[in-house]
């Protein structure tokens, strides 16, 4: 029985061990931090931001979907549809790599992450 004791605390204390020493788990897929939260300034709330000079909201498009009969793209974590109000502006158009946002006669481009992506034109090998 003793035996049993001693056996059963080591195995709780390795547990125990291994279980305070666990790392988090490394996600390769997962976009840059940078690239996961609007730039917001002194913690304010992301919705509460805007440009100053055209009065619309500073997005981030994390994702864009277009079909043949559908189209909509992801804003700071809102799914929206071309055509729909969006924080009191008009998505006007979802493109494949950006989304025209319009208030009054204001047009904002706004490209997927915010970030220029080079196409490249041919392949050489």
């Amino acid at each position: 029985m003793k035996q049993w004791l001693i056996l059963l605390s080591i195995f709780f204390s390795l547990f125990v061990s291994a279980a305070a020493s666990a790392q988090t788990m490394f996600d390769p897929t997962r976009p840059p931090k940078k690239m996961q939260a609007v730039d917001v300034e002194d913690g304010a709330d992301a919705e509460l931001q805007e440009d100053t000079a055209t009065g619309i909201p500073k997005a981030l498009v994390t994702a864009i979907y277009v079909t043949d009969s559908s189209r909509y793209a992801i804003i700071n974590d809102d799914i929206v549809h071309e055509g729909e109000t969006w924080k009191n502006v008009v998505v006007k158009t979802i493109n494949l790599d950006n989304v025209v946002l319009a208030k009054n006669d204001i047009q904002k481009v706004v490209g997927l992450f915010n970030i220029d992506v080079a196409k490249e034109t041919e392949y050489v090998y």
